[in-house]
């Protein structure tokens, strides 16, 4: 926190103008009460309006859901569990019969390759082939990144990777090829292409809505998941996607809902 401020002081910036906070949702940063983001507050004496990742949120769910079935590792770069120790070398698998999952469907905007990366570029291809139940001789040969516990982008890449060279996928795997497929891929490129913050509770609510078909068990450690890490659930960024809703009457009630917020403030003022 003491070289932020200094950060700020240095580049003189006016912190009494300071609204908005961005971070990722590292806990070190969206802690309640030891949070940078809230020793910042402590130290400029008011709340500030805050915006966290999306795309990290995206895999704090996935990452619980991978842990509630296969394990939680107790290495720092490999994952030692049943599935988790199929994940290194499945590249070098080769392609079966697999079923497909023609329920599931990608976001629907034209993706420009130059926009991604290696991995998300993969994410979206295996993504695609494993809807459709078509893999090409060109994706099946091409190299996945190197295996971390901290890039759960590359975790959901080589889960759909060793899907398609499975005979018999278990159970287990099943249903984390499906929720990749329902809720963490297409989420995944619609915030990467809708990335302002004014679409932020949109994505939230999408995360939601998405992960509601999963039984009850498991939509339990998902839920709890989005709910410790729902910043933009707070009540200015819902404002926020409101005012910017398509629909006219959702842009009424958000504007009717700030004027009355500013005239209860005033009447606080004046005592």
């Amino acid at each position: 926190m003491q070289a932020i401020w200094q950060h700020l002081q240095d580049n003189s910036v006016d912190v009494e103008h300071l609204e908005v906070v961005g971070a990722d949702g590292t806990n070190t940063n969206t802690g309640w009460k030891g949070g940078i983001i809230r020793k910042l507050e402590e130290k400029i004496g008011r709340p500030l309006q805050w915006v966290v990742c999306l795309l990290h949120f995206n895999e704090l769910p996935f990452r619980a859901l991978f842990e509630h079935i296969d394990g939680v590792s107790k290495s720092p770069n490999t994952f030692s569990s049943d599935i988790g120790k199929l994940l290194p070398d499945c590249e070098k698998l080769p392609v079966v019969k697999f079923e497909s999952f023609p329920s599931c469907q990608l976001p629907s905007e034209v993706i420009n390759p130059t926009q991604l990366s290696t991995d998300q570029a993969y994410l979206y291809k295996i993504s695609e082939a494993v809807i459709s139940g078509q893999c090409s001789s060109d994706l099946a040969s091409m190299h996945l990144g190197n295996m971390c516990k901290s890039r759960w982008l590359t975790c959901a890449n080589r889960i759909l990777r060793l899907y398609i060279s499975t005979d018999k996928p278990t159970k287990e795997i099943k249903i984390l090829v499906k929720y990749i497929l329902t809720v963490y891929s297409p989420l995944w490129f619609s915030i990467r292409f809708h990335s302002s913050i004014k679409d932020g509770s949109r994505h939230l609510f999408a995360a939601i809505q998405r992960s509601r078909y999963l039984p009850a068990k498991l939509r339990k450690v998902v839920d709890s998941s989005i709910q410790q890490n729902a910043f933009f659930a707070l009540p200015e960024n819902i404002l926020l996607s409101m005012m910017t809703d398509e629909r006219v009457e959702v842009r009424k009630l958000a504007l009717d809902r700030l004027l009355a917020a500013r005239e209860a403030e005033t009447d606080t003022v004046n005592g």
